[in-house]
């Protein structure tokens, strides 16, 4: 139950999902007692969580594993009692995405279905549930006994008295030898006996014999320990031999064989005082198997050479009561005629008292007192699981919260840091382009300047050339055509004009020189009209 507790409590909040993985085939009764179980131990409600995931070894996932799957009887009504919800998985291609990929659609689906998941309040109420179930259920239990005893008692006090009957119940491990021993009291085969791992007696049985005279009643009960059967059932079946033995049992043998005991063997006073009360060990005696074993060796000598310390505090517990069989000896009455003398000096002991039901009453009392302590226990301690859990989870919950609004703070930050930085950057970059901007405009205004100063330089230098060119051309028509300069009024008509036409000629000849020194200086491929000389 706690490895249960914890599987729920490892899920924070909660199970969305229980996968019943079982091989694809025939359901085995292990496979469906398991889910059994698992409704058991976490109620009828782990249904709505819960899907059937088939195992596919070695065989490729095709229509006939499916129509197989829908078709088997047993197959069909688990996959009804998950809700129809199933998958069938490759195992030879776990690293198959899409099968796991349409196992967690799955998934989700029941979650969006579900709403909610298994929680560990659902497991505490399941166990709370089971609990009572329990309770409810030994307690009809020991009434139906308690009805049993009632009923029996009366067919059984017909059939010996009191104060004539001697009422044995026979009590031991399988293969000790308890039907064996009984047939020897008898004094006849009544009960089945034989040599096996498995008890041949499975229910609580009942003979009644004469010893010595008197009346002798042996109730023979089912092999403690057996392998067919749980202890638990054993130990139900025991109970049922106070009925047949009512009034009340006089004597509880204890049967044991010669040579190597185990522990359970020797724990057998401690399941009867569990099954009976404190007040049975009052009414037990030990009985040896095997007494040809000995040979000539005294049962007490055996005892007392005895290094078992167990063996030696059980004899102690019984009050020193022992006795020895030899069941292979059939005609030796003696042994039963001892056995039954050490039961009468017993019961005188014990004032002529057996083991009553008003005893058995008080035992299951006391039983079920413990268990509802035990009960009450396991509540505390599932509550302490859970206020424990609760505050480990509200403290990983408070460090969870606490690292991530740490992450929280560190994201900020960053962010912060990163959009500082690209602030940074954007302003940079804007500087940058401001100061080129600036440095084009500089680098621009600069050439502008320098191409009008070269140009203004190249004007002043024109004309310096041409005011130099204009004074050459002034001196050159004084000293060439001086009757130009003196006027036409000095001269004759015929003489004037012919003076004008020498003129033109010769200052368009040096108009032409004119024209190719300033395509010199300035880099001019035409004469521009501006430039025409004007003479008055």
């Amino acid at each position: 139950m706690r490895e249960t507790f914890r599987c729920v409590s490892l899920c924070d909040s909660g199970v969305h999902a229980f996968l019943l993985v079982v091989p694809l085939g025939p359901l085995t009764d292990e496979d469906k007692g398991e889910f059994e179980t698992i409704q058991k131990v976490l109620s009828s409600r782990v249904n709505y969580f819960a899907m059937v995931l088939f195992r596919q070894d070695y065989i490729p996932v095709d229509k006939t594993a499916v129509d197989f799957v829908e078709q088997n009887a047993d197959t069909k009504q688990l996959i009804k009692i998950c809700g129809g919800r199933y998958k069938i998985f490759d195992a030879l291609k776990i690293e198959n995405a899409k099968q796991t990929k349409e196992l967690v659609a799955k998934i989700v689906q029941m979650m969006d279905q579900n709403k909610t998941c298994y929680t560990l309040y659902m497991y505490m109420e399941a166990q709370e549930a089971k609990h009572q179930s329990e309770l409810e259920e030994k307690n009809r239990t020991i009434k139906d006994l308690e009805q049993k005893i009632s009923n029996m008692s009366k067919g059984a006090e017909m059939e010996c008295s009191s104060t004539e009957c001697v009422r044995v119940v026979l009590i031991g491990k399988t293969g000790n030898g308890k039907s064996a021993s009984a047939n020897t009291i008898l004094g006849r085969k009544e009960f089945e006996s034989k040599i096996s791992s498995n008890s041949t007696t499975t229910v609580c049985k009942k003979a009644v014999g004469k010893v010595d005279g008197r009346t002798v009643a042996v109730v023979d009960t089912p092999g403690l320990f057996d392998t067919t059967l749980s202890n638990k059932d054993v130990q139900q079946e025991i109970v049922k031999c106070v009925s047949l033995s009512a009034p009340g049992p006089h004597v509880f043998i204890i049967v044991l064989r010669i040579g190597t005991m185990t522990k359970e063997e020797l724990d057998n006073l401690d399941l009867i005082e569990t099954t009976f009360g404190p007040q049975a060990r009052m009414f037990c005696l030990v009985l040896f198997t095997r007494g040809d074993d000995l040979g000539t060796t005294l049962i007490q000598d055996y005892i007392g050479k005895s290094t078992n310390a167990k063996l030696k505090k059980l004899i102690r517990d019984c009050g020193g009561r022992l006795h020895v069989f030899n069941n292979r000896v059939e005609d030796d009455r003696t042994q039963v005629t001892e056995l039954l003398k050490k039961i009468n000096e017993m019961v005188s002991t014990n004032k002529g008292c057996f083991y009553t039901n008003e005893m058995f009453q008080e035992a299951e009392a006391v039983i079920k007192q413990k268990q509802e302590e035990i009960l009450k226990e396991r509540e505390m301690e599932i509550k302490a699981d859970m206020e424990k859990l609760k505050v480990s989870h509200e403290t990983a919950m408070e460090k969870m919260k606490s690292k991530l609004e740490e992450e929280r703070l560190k994201v900020q930050e960053e962010r912060q840091r990163r959009e500082n930085m690209l602030r940074e950057r954007e302003e940079a970059i804007r500087k940058e382009h401001e100061e080129k901007e600036k440095a084009e405009k500089e680098e621009r205004e600069l050439k502008d300047k320098k191409k009008k100063e070269d140009e203004k330089l190249k004007k002043e230098i024109w004309d310096t050339e041409k005011e130099k060119m204009e004074k050459e051309i002034k001196i050159q028509k004084k000293e060439d055509f001086p009757y130009f300069t003196q006027g036409k009024t000095e001269m004759g008509h015929e003489e004037g004009e012919e003076a004008t036409q020498n003129f033109w000629r010769h200052t368009h000849l040096d108009t032409g020189a004119l024209q190719s020194r300033r395509r010199e200086v300035h880099g001019y491929s035409e004469w521009s009209g501006n430039d025409t000389l004007c003479c008055h």
